[in-house]
This record gives structure tokens, C-alpha cells and sequence, in this order.
């Protein structure tokens, strides 16, 4: 039998709120949607796990980083902003929960992310 792994992107908000620092304009229609659809992942769905990720940054290196030339400040780490716009808690207590907290644009530029091979079958679904 084979699982599958959602995966929540930067479900933050600094870009699902409308009072967010970076808003993306209709991304508040879709919270609802995505709560419902988290508390769907259940085993008995075929999920055996949930990664979110979070768009992470901090006053000291921000503003020096290239981001920050096309982009406000946003997500620092610790602020209103920096937290899950969306409930975590939703997804059910038998589904597996992950934080992949990244600091640029694209996740795998990252150099501080480390991703280990590991054999998936079935279907990745991303949000």
C-alpha cells in the first residue's frame, strides 16, 4: 500500500491575510478551504503525512539578503506575521506533522536544507 504526503506552502499571514505585509490578494478565500482539506488527511485517506512549510526571516539578515530587493519585510520569525495562517491542528492526530522552516524564495536553493533520499510511491500533493 502506498501513502501520500501533502504539502502546505507558506501558509503564512504575512501572505494570507489581507493586513499581511506581503498579501496575496484572494489567498484569504482559500484558509477555509485548506482547513477543511487538512482535517481530511487522514490515514483511512491514504495520508500518512503533512510537511508545512514556513517562509522564515529575521531582522538581522533580511535586509542585506537578495530577497529583500524585491521583496518587503515579511515572516520574521517570532511576529504575527511569521505564524500559520491556516490551522496545523486541523490535520488529524494519527497523520504525521512537519515544519520545514526555509529561508529563501525557493526552499531547494536553501543551503542549510538537508534533504535525504528516501523512496516515495503514490502521490505528492502540494497546496
Amino acid at each position: 500500500m502506498s501513502f501520500k504526503i501533502a504539502v502546505i506552502v507558506d501558509a503564512q499571514v504575512d501572505f494570507m491575510d489581507p493586513n499581511g505585509a506581503l498579501f496575496v490578494p484572494g489567498a484569504d478565500e482559500v484558509v477555509p478551504i485548506l482547513d477543511e482539506y487538512l482535517s481530511s488527511l487522514t490515514l483511512e485517506n491514504g495520508y500518512m503525512g503533512v510537511v508545512f512549510t514556513a517562509d522564515t526571516h529575521d531582522e538581522k539578515t533580511y535586509p542585506d539578503s537578495e530577497e529583500a530587493k524585491a521583496f518587503p519585510p515579511h515572516c520574521y520569525q517570532g511576529t504575527d506575521g511569521f505564524a500559520f495562517a491556516v490551522k496545523p491542528q486541523n490535520v488529524p492526530s494519527e497523520t504525521q506533522k512537519f515544519i520545514l522552516n526555509k529561508g529563501v524564495f525557493d526552499m531547494w536553493e536553501d543551503p542549510d536544507v538537508k534533504i535525504r533520499p528516501y523512496r516515495v510511491t503514490g502521490e505528492l500533493v502540494a497546496y
